[in-house]
């Protein structure tokens, strides 16, 4: 009874310090809002005035990896401004290849890619004026001329980048009638057992490039070619061994790059998720359990805050192939089974899913009959 006290006590401690740290915390904020509201803006978007130096010091609180140079694009994901983007990814470096991300500076004479440009004060920047909207329509068209038109077979389905853009920014109509001008085929290769390559999709943005160059260190695969006969290529006929290969796919902002194991099975509004953490690995990454209701369909990652990576292991990713092999679909008790002149046998016995439940039940309320009396 003394150390059930003990408890109560300690909790009631440990929640009035948790109260205290949260009004401070509040009282902190109110603060530096009046303060940013008071600061002198020397920043604009969308002719909504900021202060660059507010601005940073708040994006620092929340992203430990930043650099002292902030692109627009950072600055406006972290503003919720909508900018579309497909070749930048907050892990890789910056390339500007896809040039979805177009909008109008001051300083600039023409349209520039937010990606490429870092946050500068006494600067005005425009991200929905009818300029930039018409530079988006064409780098779309642009982005759709050898793109096929399978979403309805396309595993990326339902959650394509270029499906959603496509509604905001993409024609009606196309406008290649010639026998020149059909879409392009580009051959398939086998890079990865575990991931289909659909090289007729891809967009060339070279985020799977860049992955396995900078975190992976795999410089096998790359961009070969020149101009309209550019595309995604092995430099040497090798199969990919790493520990991180099959996180390309999720990379992958269309569906060239798919994990063969639910493909054409699923939908991505089939499923629900929920949000763990991967006990796998040792750095307990944060993941996303994908299911029907019946059993669980795929493993993804979710983005880690405080380690700031999006990839998981391909042990963790593929280890719902031997769970849906080796399932248990009902419980099953052992016991012993006795005959005359013969061994004490064990075999499991089929049982229902509420004796399971009365069972754990009645042994847990045992146990805290032990622990408190």
């Amino acid at each position: 009874m003394t150390v059930l006290i003990r408890k109560i006590r300690l909790k009631e401690n440990v929640n009035n310090n948790k109260k205290y740290l949260f009004d401070h915390f509040r009282e902190t904020v109110k603060i530096l809002t009046k303060r940013y509201e008071q600061a002198p803006k020397n920043f604009y978007i969308n002719d909504k005035g900021y202060n660059a130096a507010i601005l940073y010091f708040f994006l620092m609180l929340h992203n430990v990896n930043l650099n002292h140079k902030i692109s627009l694009l950072d600055l406006c994901i972290n503003l919720n401004i909508m900018i579309p983007h497909y070749c930048y990814h907050s892990n890789l470096s910056i390339v500007g290849n896809c040039r979805m991300c177009l909008v109008e500076i001051s300083t600039a004479q023409k349209p520039i890619a937010s990606c490429a440009v870092d946050l500068a004060q006494y600067s005005q920047a425009k991200t929905d004026t009818w300029l930039v909207k018409k530079a988006r329509e064409g780098i779309m068209e642009f982005l759709l001329i050898n793109h096929p038109l399978d979403c309805p077979i396309c595993d990326q389905g339902g959650e394509c980048d270029l499906q959603d853009q496509s509604l905001v920014y993409g024609s009606d109509r196309g406008r290649l009638y010639n026998d020149a001008d059909f879409k392009r085929s580009v051959t398939e290769f086998m890079f990865n057992p575990k991931v289909t390559v659909n090289l007729t999709r891809c967009i060339h943005c070279t985020r799977c490039v860049r992955f396995l160059s900078e975190i992976e260190g795999e410089t096998n695969l790359g961009m070969v070619g020149r101009g309209n006969g550019s595309e995604i290529g092995l430099y040497q006929d090798s199969f990919s061994a790493s520990e991180l290969g099959s996180n390309i796919t999720d990379f992958c902002p269309v569906g060239a790059l798919t994990i063969k194991a639910p493909a054409l099975k699923y939908r991505a509004w089939d499923e629900i998720y929920f949000e763990t953490i991967d006990l796998n690995d040792s750095l307990c990454s944060s993941i996303r359990i994908y299911s029907d209701l019946f059993q669980i369909i795929r493993i993804l990652p979710q983005y880690n805050v405080e380690l700031g990576i999006t990839w998981i292991t391909e042990k963790t990713r593929h280890l719902v192939d031997g769970l849906i092999l080796y399932s248990v679909t009902y419980p099953h008790e052992m016991l012993k089974i006795s005959k005359p002149n013969k061994l004490v046998k064990v075999k499991p016995f089929m049982r229902s899913w509420l004796r399971l439940t009365n069972l754990l039940i009645a042994a847990q309320q045992s146990f805290l009959k032990i622990i408190l009396f």
